[in-house]
């Protein structure tokens, strides 16, 4: 079995074939310690395209470690993508998906670039998780499996999915940045309001303040 490979690291290197990425200087919020449980955030700009945020969680004796990349667009008119990888124990997570904050529809055939990626591992067990206000505006697209032995497909699968976006990113035109902008800031308000899983488990380990400042901004 392949070793698991970081998810953020691996984001970083393919970016930066492609676009200029520039790390930014979140003073404090960089490495955040509480309840035992470490929190390291990183947020670059890429030049040109929008911004990368990664996070890396890891609880005491390495009972659970998360890994987390969201790409948001406002130069380009794309889906919102974040990725997440979670190891509870032997069990592993890995989710893909990907975000309606578009101007205009993301054109089918670009989406089924994804569903072809996702049917390779129809074969794997979903991660099934429980109702949230986002399902409405997350693509089917998106994948989200777990098993405890496929750490090499996970691998596989969230590469295909980062490639796939990066060159979609690299061929798509400008938008109005403004605009778009806006439809990510909306997205974001809500789902610190409304939450979700991971949201949740960040707002808890973080505290409020820090987390609103962080995904807010």
């Amino acid at each position: 079995m392949r070793i698991h490979v970081n998810i953020g690291k691996l984001t970083v290197k393919l970016l930066e074939k492609y676009f200029t990425i520039e790390k930014k200087n979140i003073g404090s919020y960089a490495v955040v310690k509480r309840k035992g449980v470490r929190i390291v955030t990183d947020v670059y700009t890429i030049e040109g395209i929008g911004k990368l945020c990664v996070l890396n969680i890891k609880a005491p004796l390495g009972v659970l470690k998360c890994e987390t990349i969201i790409i948001s667009t406002n130069k380009k008119d794309m889906p919102l993508f974040n990725a997440d990888w979670i190891s509870v124990f032997s069990n592993e997570m890995q989710m893909c998906e990907f975000y309606d904050v578009q101007l205009k529809p993301y054109p089918e055939e670009k989406l089924a670039e994804f569903e072809k990626i996702k049917e390779r591992d129809c074969d794997l067990k979903e991660y099934e998780t429980d109702a949230h206000w986002y399902d409405n505006i997350k693509y089917p697209c998106s994948y989200s499996k777990k098993s405890k032995t496929e750490t090499e497909r996970f691998t596989d699968a969230f590469f295909a999915y980062l490639a796939t976006f990066i060159r979609q990113l690299s061929e798509a035109g400008e938008c109005d940045s403004g605009e778009k902008q806006g439809k990510i800031n909306e997205f974001a308000e809500k789902i610190y309001s409304e939450g979700g899983p991971a949201v949740d488990f960040f707002k808890n380990a973080v505290g409020e303040e820090k987390a609103k400042d962080i995904i807010l901004n």
